[in-house]
This record gives structure tokens, sequence and C-alpha cells, in this order.
């Protein structure tokens, strides 16, 4: 079942902190995938449209394949956060990556990156 769910975006360019929320607070406890991949952030202006999670693990592949907003290139996740836009600018660099699941579901993505992205 395809889950047309486009997340709610937290970010501190500043300090290079991006949260994506997938779903309410879940009832029962929380899987966390945790590892490190070269990410891409497109904006528009200051503002974040899209995040490329260059590497994913393969266990993560399954959990985002009904996520509407979410592109699976055999382990290269795009998250789409904003339709029929085109990127003024892009930030390119390595970032600690957490997937939080409620069973097979997508909670949240947290993105820490090595450097904050504020032009």
């Amino acid at each position: 079942m395809e889950r047309s769910i486009v997340p709610a975006v937290r970010a501190w360019p500043d300090i290079g902190r991006v949260e994506l929320t997938f779903a309410e607070k879940p009832v029962n406890g929380l899987t966390r995938v945790t590892f490190t991949s070269p990410v891409r952030l497109d904006l528009v202006d200051d503002r974040l449209i899209s995040v490329n999670v260059l590497h994913a693990p393969e266990l993560l592949w399954t959990a985002v394949r009904g996520v509407a907003s979410i592109a699976n290139d055999s382990g290269w996740l795009w998250i789409t956060l904003a339709e029929g836009t085109r990127a003024t600018r892009r930030w390119v660099g390595s970032a600690g990556v957490e997937f939080a699941l409620e069973g097979p579901r997508l909670v949240s993505v947290v993105l820490e990156l090595d450097e904050g992205y504020a032009g």
C-alpha cells in the first residue's frame, strides 16, 4: 500500500541537523538504524526541497518501498520534500544518518551533517 506522505521538515542549518518526520509519535518501541553516508541536499534559496542519502543499507529498502515521497535506486534514497521545484543550490557532504522504524513503518529520518549547509 502506497503512503503519499511528505515528511514534516525541521532543520538547523547552523549546526547541520535535519529531521524528517513521516508519522505521528509511535505507539510501540522504535528500531533505530544508524549509519554514515554521503548525502546531497537540494535547496531553493534556504528552503530544503530534497534529501539524497547515497548509500543506505539494504534492510531499509523494504521500509521505504511504500512511501511515495522516497525513491530508491539500489540504495540511493531520494526523499522529495517539494514537488515541481528545481534546486538553486546544493550541499554535498557526509552525514550520520538515523532511520527510526516502528515495525515496518518509517517514522523519521535524522541527518547530522559533517558541517552546516547555510551559505
